[in-house]
This record gives C-alpha cells, sequence and structure tokens, in this order.
C-alpha cells in the first residue's frame, strides 16, 4: 500500500472536498476554454486576416486540448493507483480515489456515512441483546481448535448454528494469522494455505453445518456460491428490507451486474445497521487498520450496495 491502511476512511471528508474541487475545476474549464478561444476566433472572423485566423485555430486547439487532459488526469491517476495497489471496493485506499473521481458517488457516500456513525458513536460493541425474533449473538462466542464443527448433518443446519460457525471461523482466521486470497484448496476442507476470502468464508461457514457438498480445489467463488445456494433449495431475496439474521448478502455489483462481494448477515442493530461476518481483505480477516477497534467479529456496518441474498431453506 502507499499509505496507511485505515488513513482514507478518517479522513474520507477531506477527500471527498478534494473531489467536489476537481469536480468544480472540470466544469469551469470548458467554460474558460470557449471564453478565451471560441471569442477571439469570432473576433478574428469579423476583422482579422487568415493568418490571424490561422493561429488563433491553433491555440484553441492547444487549450482543448489542455481541457481533456484536466479532465482526464484525475481519473488516468486513481486508475493507476488501484492497479498499483491492486485495490478492491473493500481497500483503504478505494475510498481516496472513490471520493476523489466520484464525490457523490455510492462509494463514497457509504464511507462519508459510515464516519459519520463512527464518530456519533452509533456503531458499538453489540451488548448481546437481540431484537425481536433475531439471534442472540452474545452466545455465540466459543470457538473450535481448527475452525471446524465437530458435528455435520441436516439437524445443524439452521441459524444459529450458521451463526455460531460464522463466529468460529472469523475468530480462528484472525487467530492463525490468514491471508486474503484464492485458496487452492476449499480452506473449509483443508485451510493449511492460510488462505480464505468472502466468498471461501461463507462457504466454509455452510461446510460446518452441513453443506459439506463442496469443490474440493478452489472453493465457493461468488457466483458459484450463489449457484449453490439456488441448487440447495435456499430462498433467493430480492429486496433489502426483506433480510433477516442468517442470509448470505451479495453486493457490489459489477458492470454486468453480478456482485463482486458476499457475507453473512448478522442481527439487525437499528439506524441501518447490521452485524455481518465479512472476510473480504486482510484488513477483516486481522482485524487491522479500520477494522483494528473490533477484538472479534461480527463487524457494524450498513448493507452496502445490495442485489440479492439467500436463505436457507426453513430458516
Amino acid at each position: 500500500m502507499l499509505m496507511a491502511i485505515d488513513i482514507c476512511q478518517n479522513t474520507v471528508n477531506a477527500w471527498r472536498i478534494v473531489g467536489y474541487f476537481i469536480t468544480i475545476i472540470k466544469i469551469i474549464v470548458p467554460i474558460v476554454i470557449i471564453v478565451t478561444g471560441v471569442v477571439p476566433i469570432f473576433n478574428v472572423i469579423v476583422k482579422g486576416s487568415a493568418e490571424e485566423m490561422s493561429k488563433s485555430i491553433i491555440t484553441f486547439g492547444k487549450k482543448l486540448a489542455a481541457g481533456i487532459l484536466v479532465f482526464y488526469v484525475p481519473y488516468i491517476i486513481t486508475s493507476s493507483v488501484n492497479i498499483l495497489t491492486s485495490a478492491k471496493e473493500d481497500d483503504d485506499i478505494f475510498i481516496c480515489t472513490s471520493c476523489f473521481n466520484e464525490p457523490s458517488g455510492e462509494a463514497c457516500v457509504y464511507h462519508v456515512n459510515l464516519l459519520k456513525k463512527i464518530e456519533e458513536n452509533e456503531i458499538k460493541k453489540f451488548s448481546g441483546e437481540s431484537l425481536s425474533g433475531e439471534i442472540n449473538t452474545g452466545e455465540l462466542n466459543d470457538s473450535t481448535e481448527d475452525g471446524n464443527s465437530t458435528s455435520s448433518g441436516s439437524n445443524s443446519a439452521t441459524v444459529e448454528n450458521l451463526l455460531k460457525e460464522a463466529k468460529k471461523v472469523t475468530d480462528y482466521a484472525r487467530e492463525n494469522n490468514f491471508n486474503y486470497g484464492n485458496a487452492p484448496i476449499n480452506p473449509a476442507v483443508n485451510h493449511d494455505a492460510k488462505l480464505t476470502s468472502c466468498d471461501r468464508c461463507v462457504g466454509w461457514f455452510l461446510y460446518n453445518i452441513g453443506y459439506d457438498d463442496q469443490p474440493y480445489q478452489n472453493g465457493l467463488t461468488v457466483l458459484p456460491l450463489r449457484d449453490y445456494c439456488a441448487s440447495h433449495g435456499f430462498k433467493k431475496i430480492t429486496s433489502a428490507s426483506d433480510l433477516q439474521a442468517g442470509d448470505i448478502v451479495f453486493v457490489s455489483p459489477n458492470a454486468s451486474g453480478n456482485p463482486g462481494h458476499v457475507y453473512l448477515l448478522g442481527n439487525n442493530l437499528g439506524n441501518g445497521i447490521w452485524e455481518r461476518y465479512d472476510c473480504g481483505s486482510v484488513y477483516r480477516i486481522r482485524l487491522t487498520g479500520q477494522f483494528s477497534s473490533y477484538s472479534s467479529q461480527p463487524f457494524h456496518e450498513p448493507i452496502g450496495s445490495f442485489v440479492y441474498a439467500y436463505r436457507m431453506p426453513n430458516a
């Protein structure tokens, strides 16, 4: 990374201001080009010579090229930074580049609101009291030695057990310094590589409650995880207002409309904040950077850019 891993979230408002300043420049520059370029050309047409006309057109062309450069330079810079740092939507530096380019965009607004909630102490450690009909995650604090449940089968396929296994797995991954990455073997089967990701973690949670007919190599990535849920009778949820604890939530659509990120939803904490078990980056897995205030998962965050979710049968 080119900067401290939590600096962008902590300074998101400043980056947003910079983004608005750049946006204003993008608006002003074309106006300046028109006034300082077109008007002189018009004057030359009225009373100038052919030579003066040629010079005015060349000057206007240079100004136009400079204006185009000014417009695209911010995108070139931020795209280069994202490529050089392999930045993903969950990485801190992505917050800087998003607000720099689109201060009113969904990604920037999300992190501005998140910082506001943090500063207002609306994101707090869950007390263990659950809302009506939800799961008391305060009771899900026991862990296993290797991150795998000792029991499986249909009797364990409940929301309570799914959240319990999510707690165990995320604790295990944190305590054993897992890295974020594409595991060569499904980490639910063999996690010697100490690699996991948002999708593999959710697959791991499911594996531990009896959904163990998963691919041996690589595990379940985002879209195969979606298809796995659909083929195993999970109910598709298409409205974020219908979400509940235990749902597998797919977010961050790409240009094709397919989700790029997934996590397991916990309780609704109110004010748009939910519990979520999320292994979307090494900083989430290890609770470092902007997540260092947590002693363990689940995180307390908004849903994000919702695409759809899947719910276990009979949940």
